[in-house]
């Protein structure tokens, strides 16, 4: 199973961290996302030579090459929400994930209305994620 990881940009290293615990669940299991090991921390960190528009359609044949895609939802505590979550590609992926049928698990609770949709599953969090995944390997 081929599994997509969409979160904030500004959250690359910790999602890097869960895909190496996810890709040990099962050998046919494995995290396809290669946004995760572009350069840079923040989104300003753009590698030179890739545009923005090549950047964008790695992500999109990435979701269409997934079975499932994995949001991770963030911490909106703050009177304000941070900038660094203000671009929104993980709505926009998990919209696209949708269209094209794909399983989707939110991670860590509801924040757009689309998170209401019929057949989105939902995990409080990422060792939820992993005994749903271990469930799931089982079973195919």
């Amino acid at each position: 199973m081929r599994l997509y990881l969409a979160a904030a940009w500004s959250r690359k290293k910790e999602i890097r961290e869960i895909a190496a615990e996810l890709n040990k669940i099962a050998p046919h299991l494995f995290v396809h996302s290669r946004w995760l090991h572009e350069p840079g921390d923040s989104y300003g960190d753009l590698k030179e030579g890739i545009t923005p528009t090549e950047r964008a359609q790695t992500d999109i044949d990435d979701v269409a090459q997934a079975d499932m895609l994995v949001r991770f939802t963030d911490d909106l505590t703050p009177e304000f929400v941070s900038s660094k979550l203000a671009t929104g590609a993980r709505m926009f992926e998990m919209g696209y994930a949708y269209a094209l049928n794909k399983e989707i698990v939110v991670v860590g609770g509801v924040q757009p209305i689309f998170d209401h949709l019929r057949g989105i599953i939902h995990v409080a969090n990422v060792e939820e994620l992993k005994e749903f995944l271990a469930d799931r390997m089982n079973v195919l």
